[in-house]
């Protein structure tokens, strides 16, 4: 296991000792890098999401009706997305539903209308026959995407600040930093790395997790006009919290394969010009070195102080630290910095990592039809030598249209075959096939068979 010392505090020897009644240790650290706390036009003002939600779906022929086998999917079937626009929750192409987008499915038949907002929409199935399936018009029911929905869906805990307890605070400016390590089983890695550094001539700055006057939160405090940074880590367990171990996590996949896009925060300040920088780390292949890693930083929301504003930073949105940047799919340290104007105070409550919520509409393409045959004979009592004609009459019921229709009508031993005289399709006399093609519902087809009788005895087609 590597680990190095935090970004630049700009500390040039490590000593730590005890706190009287507590767990911080006060440490110099050598130089690495610091956490940057860009100017304020540089950040980005960030606010829950509002597009993370998506459509997503199969189009496939169930020839059994009993839902989706592989071989049943339908590729490059287009699939239409409309905007209930007149909000009647019913569908009204042309009429005041707008379309949105349109899309094709992939090989494996599914398809994805991605970064939707709030509101309602319909999927529509047009007619089109794709990829040897002919698929009939159909269309989803209302689907109704609520504000909630458009924040996302929780993928992956990083730490909720209800179970483990820490407190440390730094009144001294002297270059020599507060830190606190702590086991977590609430925090990614099972471990809460805290971090402070007083630099201000006066004040103090306190950083507390679950303390029993706040519980369940994360508090950035201070007092006297204190300003200077406050940092928390998760890196894994062992080596304390005055070194960033960017293996610590084990390259942890933070997409989750891809599905999830960023960090939710549910966060406050109780004053305007306060910033939090989010640092994600990969393993840059070197002991005691952590130079590849991204960074994104916003402007904290002003809620009075309480953690009750949901920030949402999309792993899109930052930017190479140094070393080529993180990969967010092998992650092997996160690390979160408050800083800001004199006397801030803020809260985070919860920090997850959170992906789109999926609503998922299939159009199965089971058609039922209801088909029936009758057959009759011209003659049913002939003589050896005379010609009889057969006649098969195929119907269907619907509801629905039927395709790839073949029926089966061999001749009895003793009958000679002559000719035949299908309505559509063909009939093979060897194999007495009749392949019959589509049947309209409340359509039919007829096959006439002319045939020779041969021998004398019952004959029964």
């Amino acid at each position: 296991m590597k680990r190095l010392n935090r970004a630049g505090r700009k500390f040039s020897e490590t000593l730590s000792r005890w706190m009287a009644g507590d767990r911080a240790s006060r440490s110099r650290r050598q130089a690495r890098r610091r956490l940057l706390f860009e100017p304020l036009e540089n950040r980005r003002l960030l606010a829950a999401g509002t597009d993370l939600a998506a459509i997503v779906g199969t189009v496939f022929d169930d020839f059994t009706g009993d839902g989706f086998s592989p071989g049943e999917e339908v590729a490059s079937a287009t699939v239409n997305l409309y905007a209930d626009t007149n909000a009647n929750g019913t569908f009204e192409p042309g009429a005041g539903d707008v379309l949105q987008t349109s899309t094709t499915t992939n090989a494996s038949g599914q398809y994805r209308f991605s970064n939707l907002t709030a509101g309602s929409y319909f999927v529509q199935q047009p007619a089109q026959s794709v990829s040897g399936s002919t698929l009939l018009a159909a269309n989803s029911n209302v689907i109704v995407i609520s504000a909630s929905a458009v924040q996302g869906t929780t993928i992956r805990t990083i730490d909720t600040f209800n179970t483990t307890t820490q407190s440390i605070t730094d009144s001294t400016n002297d270059a020599v930093a507060v830190t606190d390590s702590a086991a977590a089983s609430e925090a990614i890695g099972g471990e809460r790395d805290l971090f402070v550094n007083l630099t201000s001539a006066a004040g103090a700055l306190q950083l507390s997790a679950n303390d029993p006057l706040t519980p369940g939160v994360l508090t950035f405090n201070t007092t006297g006009a204190a300003t200077g940074e406050r940092v928390i880590t998760w890196d894994g367990t062992g080596g304390g919290a005055a070194a960033v171990n960017d293996t610590g996590l084990g390259g942890i996949d933070l997409t989750s394969t891809g599905t999830a896009t960023g960090f939710n925060l549910t966060i406050g300040a109780d004053l305007a010009g306060g910033t939090l920088e989010v640092l994600v780390y990969s393993d840059d292949g070197a002991g005691g070195t952590a130079t590849r890693f991204s960074t994104a930083t916003i402007a904290l929301p002003v809620t009075g102080g309480s953690a009750s504003a949901l920030e949402y930073i999309p792993f899109s949105s930052f930017t190479t630290g140094g070393g080529g940047g993180a990969n967010f799919a092998s992650v092997g340290a996160i690390e979160a910095g408050i800083s800001g104007v004199a006397n801030l105070d803020a809260e985070i409550d919860l920090v997850t990592v959170v992906g789109p919520t999926l609503f998922t509409q299939n159009f199965s393409n089971f058609e039922s039809a209801d088909l029936s045959l009758t057959k009759s004979v011209s003659n049913a009592t002939p003589n050896v030598g005379d010609s009889v004609t057969f006649t098969l009459t195929l119907a269907n019921a619907g509801p629905d249209a039927a395709s790839n229709v073949s029926v089966g009508d061999t001749l009895p031993t003793g009958m000679t075959f002559v000719t035949s005289s299908p309505s559509q399709g063909s009939y093979n006399s060897g194999t007495g096939i009749w392949t019959v093609g589509s049947v309209a519902s409340g359509g039919n087809a007829t096959l006439q068979i002319v045939a020779t009788v041969t021998s004398t005895g019952t004959k029964t087609n």
